[in-house]
């Protein structure tokens, strides 16, 4: 099985990406940097981050510590938290010279002075926060709506400042009369630790942002920038990009009467380099099925010899995906490497990944974890298979059989239905599927399929192996019946194309819906199929406005079943507004829209005034 851990061996070929990070990372003088290294879940960021911790392994003066700020997801006060570790971490790393050790354990000691999450009330920290920075946005966002509340929050952090002092302060050498003035002595002694000419930068790897509660990512961050932002640090933070935005918004509701794009302005602020790490493209996923097959069977000492060469031939840069063939003649005898008990399982998973892995990419939305998960149900299927039914199944029509599930859930129910009926007598087999798949063969496009003649989806049926009416499919689907009338979770699976598209679908409105039409027309048919599918979902519950469905009728020829069946899903009444969309419906495609006032009428969602007045169009 492969595990969702960061991987050592650069199989996804970034190390161009770190090399630009590590550089960018100690290029300034001593000044502070921020470096975001922004990619959506699952698409390598921890592989990224493992490049370049390896990368200063070597150079003098460079201390690269990790921290994980998943880990601090259950403490009362992430902040003080994550300070600690990275005091920690300073203390017992390698690199430091034991004098300067002294004083990380100095600061360590003195960070309960700092614990003003759990003493000062929500409205404090952003004041603070402004008064640091130097940025009033904070307080604009957090001071409440009325004058007595004002007074009454300033009194709180008067008193709540003089408690803090009481509490933490009568202990230590540290005096001053606010807490800001604390938080600066504490950057003032954590950078006068940091001035020791035996450490020219401290690069701060933070991985796993993304996956703390909102609260938590705000708190990370500002504890970055409140107290540990100081000369001679670079911290480099891995984290979707979109997921840091939901938080800061989340934190920071707009106002009404201001319109402010915080989420931007905080993060430009928080982070001066953002880096992006791209999708991998279909070709790119296609390599890495098969690369993560071979780490898989492979002895890891070869393959990190064949990843090496690999790279130094740069076959991942070619425009064709790479072959088998092709690595044997760089590397000899990859079955070789193979141990012998293995060998028979290797070679039968190797030749179904071959086979279907140029459809399988375009499943996967160039993610890596996605890669790892579906090679790992794949190989479990394969386990229970031999487990009931030995060696008679086809392991060709179980990955194909997986793959329709992620393209398309309805129709891989629909495959079930039509297999229920498979004629055992006969050779006509599974009849429905074979009109429909002779349909795509000749040309012959019957509207009975149209669900089926999409781009990927006949790509899918033209597959290996291709004449699937000719097997019963009973034991396949009995091995998968866990996911049989399930709905995939299609939109945690999308790329980034396709999710900024529907981010744009749910903020609409009527005059911006011509332009986002014409936008998803330059859409590649993958991604344009993903969001047609979650248009219609949210059709069927009543969540797009008939004006928009109406243009995209209009429009997108091959979508009109779908849309019209996501209509006939939703049970809601039809009134006089949504009258002229189905007109501009009516117009476009007059027997389907038929078809559809009838059910309308006859499941009285519809009146016959409404109806007449829609066929009473002008030509």
């Amino acid at each position: 099985m492969w595990t969702d851990n960061a991987s050592k061996v650069d199989m996804l070929f970034y190390k161009p990406y770190a090399s630009i990070v590590s550089e960018t990372a100690i290029s300034m003088d001593e000044e502070p940097l921020t470096v975001g290294v922004f990619g959506l879940w699952g698409a390598g960021k921890s592989t990224l981050l493992n490049l370049i911790s390896t990368n200063y392994e070597k150079k003098d003066g460079i201390i690269c510590v990790s921290i994980n700020a998943w880990m601090f997801e259950d403490y009362e006060d992430a902040k003080t938290a994550i300070i600690e570790a990275l005091l920690r971490e300073l203390e017992e790393n390698e690199k430091v010279p034991e004098k300067m050790k002294k004083s990380f354990i100095s600061l360590i000691k003195k960070i309960d002075f700092l614990k003003v999450g759990t003493k000062i009330a929500s409205t404090t920290a952003p004041i603070i926060a402004s008064l640091v920075t130097g940025n009033p946005l904070p307080v604009v966002l957090s001071l409440p709506n009325n004058t007595k509340e004002i007074e009454t929050t300033i009194k709180n952090v008067s008193d709540t400042v003089k408690g803090i002092k009481d509490d933490y302060l009568k202990n230590e050498e540290i005096v001053s009369d606010s807490v800001v003035n604390n938080v600066r002595n504490f950057k003032t002694e954590f950078e006068r630790t940091l001035k020791s000419d035996d450490i020219k930068r401290v690069v701060v790897l933070i991985d796993d942002l993304d996956r703390c509660q909102p609260e938590r990512i705000i708190e990370t961050l500002e504890a970055i920038k409140l107290f540990l932002s100081v000369k001679k640090t670079t911290f480099i933070i891995a984290a979707d990009e979109k997921v840091i935005q939901y938080a800061i918004n989340k934190k920071y509701p707009n106002i009404d009467g201001f319109n402010i794009e915080l989420d931007k302005e905080y993060i430009e602020k928080m982070i001066q380099v953002p880096i992006h790490i791209p999708e991998l493209s279909s070709k790119d996923v296609q390599n890495y099925l098969l690369l993560l097959v071979l780490q898989k069977y492979m002895k890891a000492k070869e393959f990190e010899i064949l990843v090496s060469k690999i790279e130094e031939k740069k076959l991942m840069v070619k425009s064709e995906v790479i072959e088998l063939h092709q690595l044997e003649e760089i590397c000899g005898s990859i079955n070789d490497s193979v141990s012998v008990e293995n060998r028979e399982e290797y070679k039968e998973v190797v030749d179904v990944i071959l086979q279907i892995r140029m459809i399988a990419s375009h499943t996967l939305k160039g993610n890596p974890r996605q890669v790892k998960r579906f090679l790992n149900t794949f190989i479990t299927k394969r386990k229970l298979s031999k487990l009931y039914y030995g060696d008679d199944l086809d392991m060709g029509i179980m990955a194909k059989l997986l793959i329709l599930h992620k393209l398309n859930p309805d129709l891989f129910d629909q495959l079930n239905a039509w297999n229920s009926n498979f004629d055992q007598e006969t050779d006509a087999g599974n009849e429905q599927y074979k009109i429909m798949r002779q349909g795509i063969e000749e040309g012959d496009l019957n509207s009975d399929f149209q669900k089926w003649y999409k781009p990927r989806i006949k790509a899918w049926v033209n597959c290996p192996p291709v004449e699937l009416e000719k097997e019963n499919l009973d034991r396949y689907f009995y091995l998968t019946r866990e996911i049989l009338n399930q709905v995939d979770n299609l939109e945690s699976n999308l790329s980034e194309a396709s999710k900024l598209m529907l981010e744009r679908i749910g903020n609409l409105s009527a005059p911006l819906a011509p332009k986002v039409v014409d936008d998803m027309k330059q859409m590649n048919s993958h991604d344009l199929e993903d969001v047609m599918i979650i248009i219609v979902r949210r059709i069927q519950k009543g969540n797009i406005e008939s004006y928009f469905y109406a243009l995209l009728f209009k429009e997108f020829v091959d979508y009109r079943r779908e849309i019209v069946d996501g209509i006939l899903e939703d049970d809601s009444k039809i009134g006089p507004t949504q009258m002229a969309s189905l007109k501009t419906m009516y117009v476009a495609d007059k027997s389907i829209i038929e078809e559809l006032l009838d059910k309308l009428l006859s499941h009285k969602r519809i009146t016959q005034t409404i109806v007449d007045k829609i066929k009473d169009v002008k030509k």
